[in-house]
């Protein structure tokens, strides 16, 4: 190798080792800037063990906020006071400062439930009972023997009287404070049972069975009519009559007119008190006497005597 060969040689690896020298002293002068900022403020963000999220630094300053000392002012019994406490919610602060939070009372506060503020206003209401006794009158029932036909002809008897009866009841009730709220019957105890008082029903209360059952019967109820001393007449007029009103059923209980002739029972009681309206020799003896004396069966027998006269002539002794 020639002389001229050596010395291009060396001038190219000693421009290559000042590159690399140059570089090693900027790298080395980096790291000491980086060391010096670094002594100036000391961290241990560095080690992998001690990083905190975003989540932790909110909540380390809430739990720097929550040890400060707040002003609340607490109503209890109509008494109101100021407190300082570092609590953090309303329930913490109550027993802290020992105010009573049980199911006996109700909390209302301007701070919500999970979370305190400075100058809150917490009110404490207390709910209390009081037991009383009680007496009670039991009412009696009153129970009715007998029925009337007609009712304004009806005389009630009381055959025993009513007799309340008592009970004692232990009453609970319940306050807000000096408020009634509700109550309550704990227990009761019957002292005296009532007594039922009895009414029997007499006058115009005759029943259908109070009479021989012979149901509808045309031709008993006829021959009854043939040994009455009447006229023809009479007689054809009572059969027809009452065969057309209860088909000769003396027992004919069906609506509000009744028996043989179907009677109004407060006119039939009025006029005859003693005789039974399911009785039917009574009504055919009484309805002959009532027409002879003058009532027209148009009056009291309206339908059936019109259709008597579509077959029949009217009846003599009576006026058109």
């Amino acid at each position: 190798m020639c002389l001229c060969q050596i010395y291009i040689v060396v001038i190219e690896l000693a421009t290559m080792f000042r590159k690399k020298l140059f570089f090693i002293l900027l790298i080395t002068a980096l790291f000491a800037e980086i060391y010096k900022v670094d002594s100036m403020f000391p961290t241990n963000n560095y080690l992998l063990d001690n990083t905190f999220s975003l989540e932790e630094v909110f909540r380390n300053k809430k739990a720097t906020e929550d040890e400060k000392i707040k002003i609340i002012t607490i109503t209890h019994n109509k008494n109101s006071s100021v407190y300082l406490t570092k609590r953090t919610t309303p329930a913490q602060a109550l027993l802290s400062l020992g105010f009573p939070v049980g199911n006996n009372n109700r909390i209302f506060s301007t701070s919500p439930a999970d979370n305190l503020f400075t100058e809150s206003h917490i009110l404490v209401q207390t709910y209390r009972t009081e037991l009383s006794s009680l007496k009670v009158e039991i009412p009696f029932e009153i129970e009715k023997k007998g029925t009337a036909l007609c009712a304004k002809l009806a005389k009630p008897t009381v055959e025993q009287e009513g007799v309340l009866g008592v009970k004692t009841q232990i009453i609970e009730k319940y306050y807000l404070e000096d408020k009634f709220i509700s109550e309550r019957v704990v227990s009761e105890k019957i002292e005296r049972e009532p007594v039922n008082e009895i009414i029997s029903i007499t006058g115009a209360s005759h029943e259908p069975e109070s009479v021989t059952q012979l149901g509808p019967n045309k031709a008993f109820w006829e021959s009854v009519v043939d040994g009455l001393n009447a006229t023809e007449e009479e007689k054809r007029w009572l059969k027809f009559t009452m065969y057309w009103e209860s088909g000769c059923n003396a027992e004919n209980n069906k609506g509000f007119y009744k028996g043989l002739f179907q009677w109004n029972p407060c006119l039939w009681y009025q006029l005859y008190p003693n005789d039974n309206i399911f009785d039917g020799y009574a009504q055919i003896r009484n309805t002959l006497n009532k027409v002879r004396a003058g009532a027209h069966p148009k009056n009291m027998w309206p339908a059936v005597y019109k259709k008597y006269l579509g077959i029949y002539p009217p009846l003599s002794w009576l006026p058109e």
